[in-house]
């Protein structure tokens, strides 16, 4: 399982890396990236990516939540991301939904780290450190200026990682 969660991370990590280098910046969300990919190929390209990264991150969590008879939440999280990198290569006008199974899949994933091992959840702090400080800085530009929702995934894929590797 360890394998499969060092795969994940590579993935997650080259990919986020290439966008950033694409991009010039962070992207604003990874959900959304998949609407500014030209129809075809390339979105295409990004749904298997979220559809391999949810498997080999997902696994794992529904391997770890089976020893509680919990399982059926490891296996929403994954279905709610599979349902996400769906959406936009067969049904084009259903962005809010494509946010929806985004948004649910990111609490689904919270929740199973809440049962794998909750003291990761406090990486939830630094959004809130980052929003403290972005209310403090007034008009001064921060690097995290409109990035709260890359930044929410971030802490919901991290935590679960982090849980996931820590329960191993």
């Amino acid at each position: 399982m360890v394998t499969l969660l060092i795969l994940s991370l590579l993935l997650v990590t080259l990919y986020v890396g290439v966008a950033t280098w694409r991009l010039g910046a962070l992207p604003d969300s990874i959900s959304s990236m998949v609407y500014v990919l030209p129809e075809g190929g390339w979105r295409w390209l990004w749904t298997a990516w979220l559809w391999v990264v949810a498997l080999l991150t997902c696994i794992p969590a529904i391997e770890a939540l089976s020893a509680k008879s919990l399982e059926v939440f490891g296996f929403f999280t994954m279905a709610c991301l599979a349902f996400t990198g769906a959406m936009p290569l067969f049904l084009k006008d259903q962005i809010r939904t494509h946010y929806a199974l985004a948004i649910a899949a990111g609490i689904l994933s919270q929740v199973c780290v809440l049962f794998i091992c909750p003291w990761f959840l406090a990486l939830w702090l630094l959004l809130v450190w980052c929003l403290l400080d972005g209310i403090a800085a007034g008009d001064s530009p921060r690097w995290y200026d409109h990035k709260a929702v890359f930044i929410s995934e971030a802490i919901c894929y991290t935590s679960l990682y982090g849980s996931l590797i820590f329960n191993f």
